[in-house]
């Protein structure tokens, strides 16, 4: 730690020393379309003048928007050329005899495209599209603001419609090449987990999130926990003037009701921006599952049927104000706080029977219970520029999730009756502080990144049991069964990583170390316990090949440490005498090597590779003891565990077929008058080691595509198909496809204030789930029915002044209003 520590202060110590040389930011504007959006390299030559006589001082080619170097002299005239394919080459002078010449200086330079430029080697591509989707080496970003494919239902929605992920079709949340999916909100990970995030999500309205980042293979700077990749959702917090925000009301129809009007507001006052987020969700639905059991312990094997409907009832209320205080110019201090306050009632009946056997068994069940939940999560972050090239940032975090739920339960068995009666009360705190130190040397184009954390999560769940009571007075009794179960972890990581570019290929190499224990306890009694210190390594390698193709590839170890709800040992779902939901506490951590490598083409084609080697996962299992019909829905480790997937995805501007190529040169139309679909085609072969498969194993193909296209009266189409084919999901064969239309009509008024949908998810109501898999002693076939099919009406309308007080990268002050616009001071965005 000493010697760590030791570095840290020789890295910070040379940084101040290169920092006192004099340096030029130069950005780089062009006249026809976004900078971002030009895919051609661009060079820039530095000369010197000296009695009308000029000497090249150096030449370096860049592909960023704005590039960083050093004067070599100073009382020296210079003169800057930067040339790109398609536009005539700009020349600005600068003198460093100039009195305001500072340590650094920034200036603006605008390319002019050329107007004769034919040639396809030359093209500029101006894919106003990449302004919702980028495909870059290390992440996925998708647009979420102003984008009509995703910004008219919830948060949920929205990321269900994402390149690549899909719903796994065994529970529990998101997936990503057959791997569960963490989420990040504001760059800060959500303590949330399974269905109390579904939850918490599907609170959030679309319109509220800037745009969404999805991180399929994490470097350094992230949690090893997080093999499955990340989904970070930035929302729309950057200050404004006077004031801004919006009101809608969100109401779907089936036979049941869903209703969320919410409100935002943000703005800034002096030296203080404020963004805040308010709303309430009522959502009433149902699910009906049926099973058909085959208990193999007996011969001949006994079958049984179990049927269940279940309909809850949510009410949700948000509250999420932010706090952004400019502390100087060099400081900024953030505060997010989140307030959510649950509300569902379940009501939950089935039927289970046997169809062969030796007994004849009817049962009838039928339970309630009652969930309320309080979530409370404060972050604060203090970011700091030290000099002009090197932040220092702390975050600090602390969340909160209280539960307390209660259900009674009334069986027939054979028409005598039983009663039970549960209570849980639930506590989990999750407490950690970051700090990260981005700095680099820009004469040797070097970055790096260092930073800690300390994590600490204490859970608690009291589980109270009154079962098998052959009198519903006897539930006035006291509970007879107790089962406390704790979970503590906590870690402290150390990891930095080097970013260092060579010609044109981008080279990240990371490092991080992680202590982590881990340890739970039933009634006091130790059930599971683990400590590791261990190295994640991880490097990735981005190559330009030229201003068309870039090739990537990148590789990271991780670990998976299993939830702390797949661990507790309470019943914590739907159960009779023959049925129950349990964790399994003797579940371990699971380590991983995830490889990635990709194409791109034009910012437009994206062809993936993706494979993951686990020594060992943990995965949905039904657990049943030999003689016995009792099933236990649990989780279970398996090893040796292989995922393949492939993934091309790439837009179809339907102006392309009528145009052609003249449609890549001269693309000037807005994205969202475009008519374009979104294809996203995924392979995925899983393959548990371990696990025998007693059918044919076989793999899966995802397919997901979107739709745009403009009507008469400025309206728009919005479509969604998506569709997961038969095959073998971990070790789950799925009998029939997975699959939905979602297709919604939207449109604006006065000047784009007020936007109107009207819309229907799961148009042919074919989204379920029909799947069979062989556990030690049971053989399962299962469908599952949700009511999907939705009818939609959404109202949103926009008030105040929607013009950031700052760009995104730069703040621009003008020097000479009168003379010339083009020379602007800037300054790079704390």
């Amino acid at each position: 730690m000493f010697k760590l520590s030791k570095i840290l202060f020789f890295l910070f110590f040379l940084q101040i020393v290169f920092s006192q040389e004099k340096k030029i930011v130069l950005k780089i504007k062009t006249d026809d379309i976004l900078c971002e959006n030009v895919i051609t390299d661009k060079k820039i030559n530095v000369f010197t003048i000296n009695n009308d006589e000029k000497k090249l001082v150096f030449s370096k080619v860049f592909t960023e928007c704005f590039i960083e170097f050093k004067l070599p002299e100073n009382n020296v005239d210079f003169q800057f050329e930067v040339s790109s394919s398609g536009y005539e080459v700009g020349i600005l002078d600068f003198s460093t005899r100039d009195k305001d010449f500072v340590e650094t200086t920034y200036l603006l330079m605008e390319l002019k495209s050329k107007a004769t430029q034919k040639q396809i080697e030359t093209v500029v591509v101006k894919s106003n599209l990449n302004k919702f989707i980028k495909v870059d080496a290390d992440k996925t970003i998708v647009q979420i603001k102003d984008n009509p494919v995703y910004d008219s239902g919830t948060s949920y929605d929205a990321i269900s419609k994402l390149p690549g992920i899909m719903m796994a079709p065994t529970g529990g949340g998101f997936s990503i090449n057959g791997k569960s999916l963490v989420v990040y909100l504001d760059g800060v990970q959500t303590n949330l987990r399974g269905e109390d995030l579904n939850t918490y999500l599907q609170s959030l309205p679309a319109n509220y999130v800037e745009k969404v980042e999805i991180i399929e293979n994490p470097g350094a700077a992230y949690d090893a926990n997080t093999s499955g990749g990340i989904v970070n959702i930035i929302t729309q917090g950057k200050g404004v003037k006077g004031i801004n925000g919006s009101m809608g009301l969100f109401y779907s129809k089936n036979n049941y009701d869903k209703i969320t009007p919410s409100v935002i507001l943000n703005g800034t006052y002096k030296k203080v921006g404020f963004n805040l987020y308010s709303g309430y969700t009522y959502y009433e639905s149902e699910k009906a599952t049926t099973s058909d059991y085959g208990f193999s312990y007996f011969n001949p094997v006994q079958n049984y049927v179990r049927e269940n409907v279940s309909t809850p009832i949510k009410r949700v209320f948000f509250f999420r104000p932010s706090l952004n205080f400019n502390l100087s110019k060099k400081s900024k201090l953030i505060f997010n706080y989140v307030l959510n306050n649950y509300n569902i009632y379940l009501n939950n009946s089935g039927d289970f029977f046997n169809l062969n056997g030796a007994s004849s068994l009817n049962l009838n069940n039928s339970t309630t219970s009652n969930d309320n939940k309080t979530f409370n999560e404060l972050v604060g972050k203090l970011q700091n520029k030290l000099s002009d090239n090197a932040n220092f940032d702390v975050v600090l975090y602390y969340s909160n999730l209280n539960k307390k739920q209660s259900s009674y339960s009334e069986q027939l068995i054979n028409n005598n009756p039983q009663y039970g009666k549960l209570f849980f009360d639930f506590d989990s705190s999750n407490f950690y502080v970051k700090t990260d130190l981005n700095s680099g040397f820009s004469n040797l184009d070097l970055k790096y990144n260092l930073g800690f954390k300390y994590d600490i999560l204490q859970v608690h769940n009291d589980g109270n049991y009154l079962l098998n009571q052959n009198n519903i007075n006897d539930l006035n009794a006291n509970f007879n069964e107790y089962k406390k179960f704790f979970f503590n972890q906590s870690s402290f990581a150390s990891y930095f990583d080097l970013k260092k570019k060579i010609w044109n290929i981008n080279l990240t190499g990371g490092l991080r170390w992680e202590l982590v224990q881990f340890s739970s306890d039933l009634n006091s009694n130790r059930l599971n316990e683990l400590k590791y210190s261990n190295l994640f390594p991880s490097f990735s390698v981005n190559y330009a090949v030229n201003s068309m193709l870039k090739l990537f590839c990148n590789y990271s170890r991780k670990i998976e440490i299993p939830a702390y709800s797949y661990l507790d040992p309470n019943n914590f779902g739907n159960f009779d005498s023959y049925n129950s939901e349990i964790g399994n506490p003797l579940l371990r951590a699971n380590f991983s090597s995830n490889y990635r490598a990709g194409i791109s083409f034009m910012n437009f084609f994206n062809l993936t590779y993706n494979f993951s080697f686990l020594r060992s996962s943990n995965f949905r299992y039904f657990q049943v003891e030999p003689n016995s019909i009792l099933t236990n829905d649990s989780f279970k480790t398996f090893y040796t565990i292989r995922n393949t997937n492939i993934n091309l995805s790439f837009p179809l501007p339907l102006e392309i077929i009528s145009k052609g190529v003249k449609y890549v040169q001269d693309n000037s139309s807005s994205p969202d008058k475009l008519n374009y679909l979104y294809f996203n085609i995924a392979y995925n072969n899983h393959d548990v080691g371990d696990y025998v498969y007693n059918f044919e194993r076989k793999p899966f193909w995802f397919y997901n595509i979107n739709a745009q296209f403009n009507m008469p009266y400025q309206t728009k189409f919005i479509a969604q198909y998506s569709r997961v084919s038969k095959g073998t999901y971990q070790i789950f064969d799925l009998i029939e496809p997975i699959q939905f239309f979602n297709c919604s009509i939207t449109k604006s008024f006065f000047n784009k204030k007020l936007k109107v949908l009207i819309g229907v998810d799961d148009l042919f109501n074919t989204n379920k789930i029909h799947g069979f898999s062989i556990f030690d002693n049971l053989n399962a076939y299962y469908k599952e029915k949700q009511d999907t099919r939705m009818y939609n009406f959404r109202i949103t309308y926009h008030f105040g002044n929607s013009k950031n007080v700052k760009n995104e990268n730069f703040e621009i002050e003008k020097e000479q209003k009168e003379v010339e616009k083009e020379k602007t001071m800037i300054n790079t965005k704390l």
